[in-house]
């Protein structure tokens, strides 16, 4: 069945519902093994093919809990832990390093430029920008703009990769907010600040002499800046799709 842009799966309404459900019996006093063979049962029902990292990490703790007859401190802090996580992916640790990590970049950037000014900014620093997630992933970097198709409601596919690597064991890629990074760059690396400096300046040369300009106005997304790039070399353009900041932008050589 196909979703349309901002929709979820009944299985992804499935996982958040469920997630719900765990945190809220993770955090209170009264988890007891009767709740926990509770979801058992809910898990068998709605997951009986067990392919959610997240799904599959909590049958785990709960049918251990179960086979030991109690549910201890131990495995109640696990359970939160894992609620937490899904609930709030963003690490609350500040980026320390830039240079020499592997960074992946998901959702919409508020940075002048956007995502393409962010890039930038971390090559400028050293660091290397790939387009999935994978074990060598250092940091996933979430724009603080957000996005209106992620899983879970919430998040999209780049954070629940990173998840499923933290789960498993096979990555320790921390989940950032575009906020911590750029924090990093103020503080630490004049470098970076200076192509953003300049990509601002970009933006003013371009618009100042506009007779219309909105006044929340933020600078041209990627998409919008090819066209410009594209107009202002002389090639044909057919410009389509929606009316919003991040509109879908085609061109034609």
């Amino acid at each position: 069945m196909q979703y349309g842009y901002g929709q979820t799966s009944e299985r992804t309404q499935r996982v958040k519902s469920l997630i719900g459900d765990v945190s809220e019996l993770a955090f209170a006093q009264g988890f007891d093994i009767e709740e926990a063979n509770v979801l058992l049962d809910v898990i068998a029902r709605d997951f009986p093919d067990g392919e959610e990292v997240f799904v599959s990490a909590l049958r785990t703790l709960l049918e251990q809990a179960v086979k030991d007859g109690s549910i201890d401190d131990r495995e109640r802090g696990l359970i939160a832990d894992l609620a937490r996580a899904m609930t709030n992916p963003i690490s609350d640790e500040p980026v320390v390093q830039v240079e020499g990590k592997r960074v992946v970049l998901t959702g919409d950037f508020s940075t002048d430029g956007g995502k393409a000014t962010v890039k930038k900014m971390i090559q400028s620093a050293g660091g290397t920008v790939t387009g999935s997630v994978s074990g060598k992933t250092d940091y996933v970097v979430v724009g603080s703009e957000g996005s209106s198709a992620w899983a879970f409601g919430n998040y999209g596919r780049k954070v629940k990769d990173a998840l499923n690597l933290q789960l498993t064991g096979r990555g320790k890629v921390k989940v950032v907010t575009e906020g911590a990074l750029m924090s990093f760059f103020e503080e630490n690396d004049d470098k970076a600040m200076g192509v953003l400096e300049r990509q601002r300046e970009r933006f003013h040369e371009q618009w100042s002499s506009a007779q219309v300009v909105r006044a929340d106005f933020e600078g041209l997304t990627a998409g919008q800046q090819k066209v410009l790039d594209l107009v202002k070399a002389g090639r044909n353009v057919y410009l389509t799709g929606l009316g919003a900041r991040e509109s879908h932008t085609y061109w034609s050589a």
